[in-house]
C-alpha cells in the first residue's frame, strides 16, 4: 500500500514539473520565438525599439514616401517607353521614309547600267549609314501592319541596301589566295557573305539570306523578286535609280524581268540549235520556280518540272516573236556561265 502511495506522488511531482515547462513556453513572446537564430539578441532588440511591432499579422504596412521604394513596374515601364522613343513610331508607315533614303542613295550612286559607284558611295558613307539607322529603328509593329505589296517593297529595298553596306564595309574587297574560281574584287572575297554578315532591322539582326529566303522568296513565291535583289555582281540583278515602290511594284518588277533578260546576261537564242541560253540565276533560284505559280501553268507538260517553271516564265517575259519559237520548238536550255565581277563603275565612266 505505502509502496503504491510513493509511486502515485511521484507522478504527480513529474507531471506538475512538465505542466510549468509547457506553460513557460507559451508565456515566450511569438517574435523571440520566430527571430532568426543568427541574429545576435542586442541587434534585435534594436530592432523592435525602431520598428513599432504589429500585434495583427493581417496588418497592411505603411508606405513610405520615399520615392526610392516606388512601384518597380513604374520604372520599367519608363524603360520600355525610353527604348520604344527610339524607334519610329508604329502609327506610321515606314515606307515613306524608306524611300526618301533609298531615293537619295540610288539616284547619286547608281548609273543607269545597274552598276554602283563604290569608291564614291565609301567616302560619302553618312547617307547609307542613316539609312541604315532608320532600318534600325523601324517599329516591329509598323511591318506588320503591311499589305502584301508594301512588304514586299520594305524588304527588296531593305535588301538592296543591306548589299551595298556588305560591300562598303569592305571595300575595297581584298583577294584571298584560296578564292581562285572568283574576280579579285567580287563580293565572294568577303567571308561568308550571305550568311555570317548581319544587319540591323527593326531591332533584330538579320543575314542576306534570311532576308531573301524567309521574308521574300519563301513567303511570296514570287521569282519576278529573285530579278529585283542585288547581290553586287554583274551577273545578278541591277540595282535600279529607284526604289521599288509598293503602289507600282508588280509593274517594276515585270520591268525589272524584262530588261534582264534583255541584257547580255539574261537570255540569249541560237536558233539553228534551238538552243536559248539562260541566267544561271534561274538555276541558282530552282526551288523558287517550282514553287511558283509557273509550275502550274499547263504548258511544256512533257518537260521536267524545273524546265516547265523556267519555259512558263520565259513566255511572260521575252519578245513575241521568240514566245512563237519557243511554242514550237524543243528549246534546249543552257545556262550561261555567271558574272561574280563586282557591279562597280568609277566616277571617270
Amino acid at each position: 500500500m505505502v509502496r503504491k502511495i510513493v509511486i502515485l506522488l511521484f507522478l504527480c511531482v513529474i507531471s506538475a514539473y512538465s505542466l510549468k515547462y509547457v506553460l513557460a513556453e507559451s508565456a515566450q513572446s511569438p517574435a523571440a520565438k520566430d527571430s532568426d537564430p543568427n541574429t545576435p539578441v542586442n541587434a534585435e532588440n534594436d530592432k523592435s525599439e525602431k520598428n513599432e511591432p504589429s500585434t495583427n499579422s493581417n496588418d497592411i504596412p505603411a508606405v513610405s514616401d520615399n520615392p526610392s521604394s516606388s512601384d518597380p513596374n513604374e520604372s520599367n515601364n519608363q524603360i520600355e517607353s525610353d527604348d520604344q522613343d527610339e524607334m519610329t513610331l508604329p502609327d506610321r508607315s515606314p515606307l515613306p521614309e524608306l524611300y526618301k533614303v533609298c531615293e537619295t542613295i540610288l539616284s547619286q550612286y547608281v548609273n543607269d547600267k545597274g552598276e554602283v559607284n563604290y569608291s564614291l558611295l565609301r567616302r560619302k558613307r553618312s547617307d547609307l549609314n542613316n539609312a541604315m539607322s532608320y532600318l534600325k529603328n523601324v517599329h516591329p509593329a509598323q511591318i506588320m501592319a503591311l499589305n502584301d505589296n508594301e512588304k514586299q517593297a520594305f524588304w527588296i529595298n531593305t535588301y538592296n541596301l543591306c548589299t551595298l553596306k556588305l560591300i562598303i564595309d569592305n571595300y575595297p574587297i581584298q583577294p584571298k589566295w584560296y578564292m581562285i574560281l572568283y574576280p579579285n574584287n567580287s563580293v565572294m572575297q568577303i567571308s561568308d557573305p550571305w550568311t555570317k554578315n548581319y544587319f540591323e532591322i527593326q531591332g533584330l539582326q538579320y543575314n542576306l539570306r534570311e532576308i531573301e529566303q524567309e521574308l521574300l522568296l519563301l513567303r511570296f513565291k514570287d521569282p519576278r523578286i529573285c530579278f529585283a535583289l542585288s547581290n553586287a555582281t554583274r551577273g545578278g540583278a541591277a540595282l535600279r535609280k529607284e526604289p521599288y515602290r509598293a503602289e507600282i511594284l508588280s509593274d517594276q518588277l515585270d520591268d525589272q524581268v524584262k530588261q534582264f533578260l534583255a541584257s547580255a546576261q539574261g537570255i540569249t537564242m541560237e536558233m539553228n540549235t534551238n538552243t536559248a541560253y539562260i541566267s544561271n540565276l534561274f538555276n541558282i533560284h530552282r526551288d523558287t520556280f517550282l514553287k511558283s505559280k509557273y509550275a502550274e501553268i499547263k504548258k511544256f507538260r512533257q518537260r521536267k518540272p524545273d524546265e516547265k517553271a523556267w519555259l512558263n516564265f520565259l513566255l511572260f517575259f521575252i519578245k513575241d516573236t521568240d514566245k512563237s519559237f519557243f511554242e514550237n520548238h524543243d528549246i534546249i536550255l543552257k545556262f550561261k556561265k555567271f558574272d561574280w565581277e563586282l557591279n562597280e563603275f568609277s566616277g571617270s565612266q
